[in-house]
């Protein structure tokens, strides 16, 4: 089962690389309209000021990579399953990539 919109599947990704933005959140809410059907990502190596979920802000050094995704979904109430599967897409990553175990804290 899926929980992106069916008519955005098949949507090429367009990935938008940044050394130093104010917050990916910001770049993405610039870039929104040039991407009516979603799917795109905001990278950058270091923000000014970072933040999150219910505008928690935290420091956002360079050494990291801050990212904000854009999907558009079927409906609002499936977004924090995309937290929950990156996350455990994350840790596969670095099991495969690192060849040990590693913990979701």
């Amino acid at each position: 089962m899926s929980i992106i919109s069916p008519s955005s599947q098949k949507a090429p990704w367009s990935i938008h690389p940044f050394d130093l933005v104010t917050s990916t959140m910001d770049r993405a809410k610039e870039l929104l309209p040039d991407y009516p059907r979603g799917r795109f990502a905001g990278l950058a190596k270091q923000q000014s000021q970072g933040r999150g979920r219910h505008q928690r802000a935290w420091s956002s050094p360079l050494g990291n990579l801050y990212t904000t995704l854009v999907l558009p979904l079927k409906e609002f109430s499936t977004a924090p399953l995309l937290s929950y599967g990156a996350a455990l897409a994350a840790r596969e990553t670095l099991e495969r990539a690192s060849k040990s175990s590693t913990k979701i804290t």
